[in-house]
C-alpha cells in the first residue's frame, strides 16, 4: 500500500502534536496551506506552531531512517531539515531545535538526487559495541563460573549487542553448568546452523552485502581483502564502499584499519561465502551493464532516426 505525501507528512505532524499536546488542529492547519509544498509546509510548522507553542528546547528523534530512503519524496523531506538547520542564523527559535536521526544510512544516501546538495550538515554519532567490563550485569544469569561463561561469550560477539544477549540467553536456559566447548556448541546451533539463516541480524547484513549496496562487486572486494589479512585495509571516510561496510556491521575500524567485527561473522561470511557469492554478484552487474547497453543503443536509433526524419 503506498502512502502519499501528505499522509507521509500528516503523520509525523501528528505524532509530534499528540506526544507534544499541542492543541493547534494539523489537520485543519495544512489544508489550509495547501498552496504551499509539503516540505515548505512542515518548516513553516516547526517555526509558526512547534516552536511558538514550546518555549522550551525541543529534540525531535526519527528512527529507522534507513526505511525513507525508499520513499520517492524523501530528498524533499531530507532538503527541508537541511534548510531548518541553515536557518537557524535568520530564525533565532530554529536554535532551539535539534533533530537526532537514528538508522543504517550515509549522509551521502539522505538526498539521492545528485544535482542537490547533499546532506552535508549535523554531526555523525558511531555506536560502538560493548566492552567486556560494560557485559558485566549479564553475569547475574550465567551460572557459577559467570565471570568465565562471559569471557568465552566476550571471545566470539567481541561486545556486539544483539549476538553477546542472544548468545547469553540461550545459555541461561541450559540447566548444566556451561563450559567453553558449551559455548561454542550454542554458537553453531543459534548462528552457524539453520537457524542462522533465519536470524534477523544475520539477514540483515547478508542484505546490506548483497541486495543494498551501489557497488556490491566494490564492497565484496573489498571486504575479501579485510577477511584475508594479506595487506592491511585502511579505512577511508571518503569512500562510499567502506563506509557501507561499516554501516553494515560486519567489519570495523580499529585505529586507522578495518577489520571483521567478531568471530560469528567471520564464521559466517568467511572467504567460502564470498566466492559463493561473487559470481553471482558479477553476473548481476554484467547483466545490468549489458541491459545498459542495449538501452543505449536504442536510444542512439532513435536519435539517428529522427535525425534523418528531421533532414529529409
Amino acid at each position: 500500500m503506498k502512502i502519499s505525501t501528505d499522509e507521509w507528512y500528516l503523520g509525523i505532524l501528528d505524532e509530534i502534536a499528540t506526544t507534544l499536546k499541542l492543541k493547534t488542529d494539523i489537520f485543519s492547519w495544512w489544508s489550509e496551506r495547501s498552496g504551499l509544498g509539503p516540505a515548505q509546509r512542515l518548516t513553516n510548522f516547526f517555526r509558526d506552531v512547534l516552536l511558538k507553542k514550546v518555549n522550551e528546547r525541543i529534540v525531535l528523534f526519527f528512527d529507522e531512517i534507513d526505511s525513507t530512503l525508499s520513499v520517492p519524496f524523501a530528498d524533499d523531506f531530507f532538503a527541508a531539515l537541511r534548510a531548518i538547520y541553515n536557518a537557524r542564523s535568520i530564525v533565532s527559535d530554529f536554535k532551539r531545535l535539534s533533530i537526532v536521526m537514528i538508522g543504517v544510512a550515509t549522509p551521502s544516501d539522505l538526498i539521492a538526487d545528485s544535482l542537490r546538495t547533499p546532506f552535508n550538515i549535523g554531526r555523525r554519532v558511531e555506536l560502538t559495541d560493548f566492552t567486556l567490563e560494560e557485559l558485566q550485569p549479564l553475569v547475574l544469569g550465567l551460572g557459577k563460573n559467570a565471570e568465565q561463561v562471559l569471557g568465552w561469550v566476550f571471545d566470539w560477539t567481541n561486545g556486539h549487542p544483539y549476538l553477546t544477549q542472544r548468545l547469553c540467553q540461550f545459555l541461561t536456559k541450559s540447566k548444566d553448568e556451561a563450559t567453553k566447548e558449551t559455548v561454542k556448541d550454542a554458537v553453531k546451533d543459534l548462528f552457524l546452523g539453520e537457524k542462522g539463516m533465519e536470524d534477523n541480524n544475520l539477514q540483515f547484513v547478508r542484505d546490506m552485502l548483497l541486495e543494498r549496496a551501489a557497488d556490491k562487486t566494490g564492497v565484496l572486494k573489498i571486504y575479501r581483502q579485510v577477511i584475508t589479512d594479506k595487506t592491511r585495509v585502511e579505512d577511508d571516510e571518503q569512500s562510499l564502499n567502506k563506509s557501507h561496510l561499516k554501516l553494515s556491521g560486519v567489519v570495523r575500524r580499529r585505529q586507522t584499519a578495518l577489520h571483521v567485527s567478531n568471530r560469528i561473522y567471520q564464521s559466517v561470511f568467511d572467504l567460502n561465502w564470498v566466492k559463493d557469492h561473487f559470481p553471482h554478484i558479477e553476473n548481476q552487474n554484467k547483466f545490468e551493464l549489458k541491459f545498459l547497453s542495449v538501452s543505449a543503443i536504442i536510444v542512439a536509433i532513435g536519435l539517428f532516426a529522427t535525425t534523418i526524419y528531421r533532414i529529409y
